[in-house]
C-alpha cells in the first residue's frame, strides 16, 4: 500500500511536467519561423528553414530553444496587435524591422520596447535563420559565390552589378 501511494504520488507531480512539454510541439512553430526567414531572407522560403530548424531546436541548435521562437512570436502578435501570420506583409516587415531595430541597438533609447529577453530571443533565431540559409543548396550554391583558386593569390575578384558574399570569408564564418 505504501508504494502504491508513493506512484501515485510521484505521478501526480510529475504530470504537469509532462504535459508541459508534450505541449509544446516545435513543428507548429514552423510557419513563423519560415515567414521570419522569408522577411529577413526574401526567397528563402524554398528551403523550408522552418522545417530545418524546428527539427534541431530539442538540440539546442545554434542555442535555439522553442521559448526563444515562442518569446519572439509572441512580441511580433503583440507588437501587431493580433496574429502576426494574417497580417499583410507592410505589417509583418515593419514589426520585424522594429524588433530587430530594437535587439541590435539600432532603434532610438526612446522606441526600444524590447526587453532584453527578447531582443536575445530574436539574436539568436536570427542567427540560426541566417546559418539554416547559408548553409542550404539553395542559400548556399544561389547567394554564395566561392573564389578559390589553390595556389596562388587573386587580389581582384571578379564582381559583377549584383555581387554575391563569398562563401569563403572566413572572417564571416566565424563570427556567425
Amino acid at each position: 500500500m505504501l508504494c502504491g501511494t508513493a506512484a501515485v504520488g510521484a505521478l501526480a507531480l510529475a504530470t504537469p511536467r509532462i504535459a508541459q512539454n508534450a505541449a509544446i510541439d516545435p513543428a507548429d512553430l514552423t510557419p513563423l519561423i519560415d515567414e521570419v526567414s522569408d522577411l529577413v531572407l526574401p526567397g528563402s522560403r524554398v528551403a523550408r528553414p522552418g522545417a530545418f530548424i524546428t527539427s534541431v531546436l530539442p538540440s539546442r541548435w545554434r542555442g535555439l530553444t522553442v521559448d526563444d521562437v515562442q518569446r519572439v512570436g509572441r512580441w511580433l502578435d503583440q507588437a501587431v496587435q493580433g496574429q502576426f501570420l494574417r497580417r499583410d506583409l507592410a505589417q509583418r516587415y515593419a514589426a520585424l524591422a522594429s524588433l530587430d531595430a530594437a535587439a541590435f541597438g539600432r532603434a532610438p533609447a526612446a522606441s526600444r520596447a524590447v526587453d532584453a529577453e527578447t531582443g536575445q530571443s530574436w539574436q539568436t533565431l536570427k542567427r540560426a535563420v541566417l546559418t539554416a540559409w547559408y548553409t542550404s543548396e539553395q542559400g548556399g550554391a544561389g547567394d554564395l559565390a566561392f573564389q578559390l583558386v589553390p595556389g596562388r593569390w587573386d587580389p581582384d575578384l571578379p564582381i559583377g552589378d549584383h555581387p554575391h558574399p563569398l562563401s569563403n570569408d572566413w572572417l564571416a564564418i566565424w563570427f556567425s
